[in-house]
């Protein structure tokens, strides 16, 4: 006799319950009360549970192929404001009253300890790979661990909303995040055209704190957390790297990295590292002429050409950071950190316009230039405007620095 959890789909209601993603990787199930009727639903989905046993077994019957039917509906009925997806738990009414209650608790419990990640959660997952194995890191280099793919592409769905769709990180291209899907008749510049319906997904749970409590974001300490007397006198920042697994960081280095792509070692952090305040060079912000006077650029932006030699361009002891540096920064500054650019209004036809400018890192892409991508495709960018970091797409996509150093 198995227990057994039933998954519900319908579009009969507003509420979309988020929660029940968990079920995707986690290991356990929902349980009510065992003597509960059981009741069949429309497009309902069965996970199966060996008698007496709180986790998932993926690998016993057709429990795999299940959990990934549910994450391709997920996905197929996002953007439907009446999709509406519940969970329903039943147990075998063999057993005692008393027993069956406290594993239908048990399996309650483990069930929401597991999270669906969000973006800068598998943003940090990428960060500190070097510490998985490789069947565990978000990219898969051998085609065949990447089933059901389109190959090069290996997408990541997420529980952070970009506006009415999910942030969704390209595995492929490091941890570039984009949006999922645009209707700009654009085939090369969202996830869904390039990656088709199927994500994978990781699911997370919190270790360290009291499951009996209530607990907030505030009781969890970051693996990687900004020092408390940041930011200095000057403006700098300093970010603290120890708690990190020290396979995921790199031996440290007063010298400018050496020439890499996102798979080597040169785009590990080090276990300390100082931002400097300043943006070099020195951003240029202009209004554009006649009929673009809506419009502001950066003249004096460079491209990814002057990136290879820039750290020359740095302040003394400086350097330009690797990707996995500039995620950091990204995901562990605050927004004020990057700067914003304005130009004051000028009469009626002259807006005040405001921008936020990109900046490189020195990791280069270790896919350039094989299909489907160009030579143009050289390295990484954060745009600080739309807190994105992504695969530079052609030589006309300028930037500036912001430099680091490793301190101890």
């Amino acid at each position: 006799i198995k227990s057994t959890f039933i998954l519900v789909i319908s579009s009969s209601s507003l509420k979309f319950l988020l929660t029940s993603l968990l079920l995707f990787y986690a290991s356990a199930c929902i349980m009510l009360s065992h003597a509960q009727e059981r009741t069949e639903y429309k497009d309902s989905l069965s996970v199966h549970f060996e008698i007496g046993c709180s986790n998932i077994d993926t690998s016993w019957r057709n429990n795999s192929s299940v959990t990934d039917s549910v994450l391709f509906m997920v996905h197929r009925y996002w953007r439907n404001p009446g999709f509406r997806m519940q969970v329903v738990g039943y147990a075998s009414p063999d057993g005692t009253d008393r027993f069956n209650q406290w594993l239908s608790v048990q399996r309650m419990r483990e069930l929401v300890k597991w999270y669906l990640a969000a973006i800068d959660q598998l943003t940090d997952i990428y960060i500190g790979e070097w510490a998985l194995n490789e069947a565990s890191r978000l990219y898969p280099r051998d085609e065949a661990n990447r089933p059901g793919g389109t190959p090069p592409y290996w997408h990541y769905t997420s529980s952070s909303a970009d506006g009415s769709d999910p942030w969704v990180l390209w595995a492929e291209e490091g941890a570039s995040r984009g949006t999922y899907f645009t209707d700009n008749n654009d085939d090369t510049d969202d996830s869904k055209s390039l990656n088709g319906d199927r994500y994978s997904y990781r699911c997370l749970r919190n270790l360290g704190v009291d499951d009996d409590s209530d607990y907030t974001i505030d009781d969890i300490q970051d693996i990687i957390f900004i020092d408390p007397g940041s930011p200095d006198a000057s403006g700098n920042y300093t970010f603290n790297l120890s708690r990190m697994n020290p396979k995921s960081l790199r031996t440290s280095t007063d010298a400018p990295l050496e020439a890499h792509d996102e798979t080597s070692v040169w785009n590990l952090p080090y276990e300390k590292l100082s931002l400097h305040f300043e943006t070099r060079p020195e951003p240029n912000f202009n209004r554009g002429g006649l009929g673009h006077w809506d419009e502001g650029s950066f003249t004096n932006a460079t491209n990814w050409s002057n990136v290879p030699n820039g750290d020359i361009n740095c302040p003394e002891g400086y350097r330009i950071p690797n990707m996995r540096e500039l995620l950091i920064m990204s995901t562990r500054l605050p927004e004020s950190a990057w700067p914003t650019f304005k130009i004051e209004r000028e009469g009626i036809l002259r807006p005040e316009i405001t921008s936020k400018a990109m900046y490189f890192s020195k990791t280069g892409f270790s896919m350039q230039g094989n299909s489907p991508y160009s030579d143009e495709r050289k390295g990484f960018i954060y745009d600080a405007q739309s807190n994105k970091i992504f695969l530079q797409n052609n030589d006309g996509e300028r930037g500036y620095l912001r430099c680091v150093r490793d301190i101890d």
